[in-house]
């Protein structure tokens, strides 16, 4: 993705001195973003602009859990107590009602953390786009073997919670409330007649490249990117 948007974004402004740096992590949520974003600042390492793009891994990790919470609790403290905050609730088994409390609370902490990130950006000069990526699980012609030939839609309890929840955060973008520095692209994919991803999640280049376009339009139309002097 990063590659991909440098490309287009040097295509676009007809100049060569524009680089793209991929800090993403694997697992990372908006918490883990926004924390990691106010450490780079710390340390003045300060761009020009800044591209936050999530979606998936928010409902992944509804309660706001790191990835290995668990296993590192285990390993360090494995005598301790475990406070109720950091008690997973397996939602495998939940009904879609069931699962109502968790995809508001992921959605309430993206809706938090995009604000917080942005007011970082703002406090040091630096602009700001946070981008609701394309999930297979929203808008995507699953049963197309051709174009998603990876497994049965929404079979995990994680994949279902995206699908339910998409929707719901359409209906935050599309009302303003993520703010203006949010950019929906959550139908990016909806007439995908090749394949958008390499595997169950992540994007194949064709993928990378028609997101990093649409990335790198908005950018550009919302004057993110400082021209050659100005």
């Amino acid at each position: 993705m990063p590659a991909q948007l440098e490309v287009a974004l040097r295509e676009r402004l007809s100049f060569t001195n524009l680089w793209c740096y991929n800090l993403g992590s694997g697992y990372h949520f908006s918490s883990q973003e926004r924390a990691r974003w106010g450490a780079l600042l710390a340390e003045n390492i300060v761009p020009h602009a800044v591209v936050f793009i999530d979606g998936l891994n928010e409902f992944y990790h509804p309660e706001g859990l790191p990835q290995f919470t668990s296993d590192f609790r285990q390993f360090s403290v494995p005598d301790e107590h475990v406070p109720n905050r950091l008690l997973f609730q397996n939602h495998k088994e939940f009904t879609d009602r069931q699962r109502e409390p968790l995809i508001k609370l992921a959605i309430g902490r993206y809706h938090r953390n995009i604000h917080l990130s942005e007011a970082l950006a703002d406090r040091v000069g630096v602009k700001s786009l946070f981008v609701s990526q394309p999930i297979p699980f929203h808008s995507f012609p699953l049963t197309n073997a051709a174009v998603y030939p990876f497994h049965q839609p929404a079979r995990a309890a994680e994949d279902r919670l995206c699908q339910l929840a998409y929707p719901q955060l359409r209906e935050y973008a599309e009302t303003g409330v993520l703010g203006t520095n949010h950019l929906w692209a959550g139908e990016l994919f909806s007439n995908a007649t090749q394949p958008m991803y390499a595997d169950k999640v992540h994007y194949s280049p064709e993928g990378a490249k028609i997101l990093a376009r649409f990335i790198a339009e908005q950018m550009i139309a919302r004057n993110l990117i400082p021209l050659p002097g100005k």
